[in-house]
């Protein structure tokens, strides 16, 4: 099984705001798993958590 994750850049901005105070933010997204056909065999919705690095 494959799957394909891709984050669009108004979402990655969406992140990058959420996140400018330091603060944690926590953001659903769902894909699909392909098998070696092509097919969808299963979708899945993940949380991520984000969260900036501290400046060094």
């Amino acid at each position: 099984m494959s799957a394909d994750f891709v984050i669009e850049d108004s979402v990655l901005a969406e992140l990058r705001q959420a996140t400018a105070n330091g603060e944690k933010h926590l953001r659903w997204f769902q894909n699909a798993l392909h098998n070696r056909d092509g097919d969808v065999v299963a979708r899945v919705r993940k949380q991520l958590y984000v969260k900036r690095e501290p400046a060094r």
